[in-house]
C-alpha cells in the first residue's frame, strides 16, 4: 500500500482505504481532519482532491497528495469511524469553517445537526473562533 504499510491480499479493501494509509504514514496520533474527515463522517458534498490530516507534534514528512496539519488533538477530539482516525464531528465543523467554503460548512453543519451527530452546544464549545462560530451556528 505504501512503503512499510501492507495489506492482507485476501482481506477485504475497505472503501477509506486511501485515507488510512495516509494516516499510518503520519503515525498512530494522526487523524483525518478537515474535508476529508467530512467524507468519512458523511457529512456535506465534499470532494477533496488531497487528503487533509492533523498531527498534534511536530511532523516534517512530506506526501503528494497529502496536506498536513499541526495543530493539538486532545482526547475526544480524534475518534475511529469505520477503523478511520477522523477528527471528531465538532472539531471537524471547526476546522473547516476556518477554511472552507461556506455553502459546503452551512451544509455539513446543517447535516450533523439534524442527523443529532452533535448539539449547537458542543459546537459552539469546540469552535474558538467568532467568525467561524457565527458560520456555523447564524445560520439557524
Amino acid at each position: 500500500m505504501g512503503h512499510g504499510i501492507y495489506r492482507l491480499r485476501l482481506y477485504p479493501a475497505s472503501r477509506f482505504e486511501d485515507l488510512i494509509v495516509a494516516a499510518l504514514w503520519a503515525g498512530p496520533d494522526s487523524a483525518v481532519s478537515h474535508e476529508s474527515a467530512l467524507v468519512v463522517h458523511e457529512l456535506g458534498e465534499a470532494m477533496p482532491p488531497v487528503v487533509h490530516l492533523t498531527i498534534p507534534r511536530p511532523f516534517r514528512g512530506r506526501r503528494p497528495g497529502v496536506v498536513v496539519y499541526q495543530r493539538p488533538l486532545t482526547g475526544n477530539e480524534r475518534v475511529f469511524v469505520d477503523a478511520v482516525p477522523v477528527t471528531s464531528v465538532e472539531r471537524t465543523l471547526a476546522d473547516v469553517a476556518e477554511s472552507s467554503d461556506p455553502g459546503l460548512v452551512r451544509t455539513a453543519a446543517t447535516e450533523a445537526l439534524d442527523r443529532g451527530r452533535t448539539t449547537r452546544r458542543r459546537l459552539e464549545r469546540a469552535v474558538s473562533n467568532p467568525a467561524a462560530r457565527d458560520l456555523l451556528l447564524g445560520f439557524r
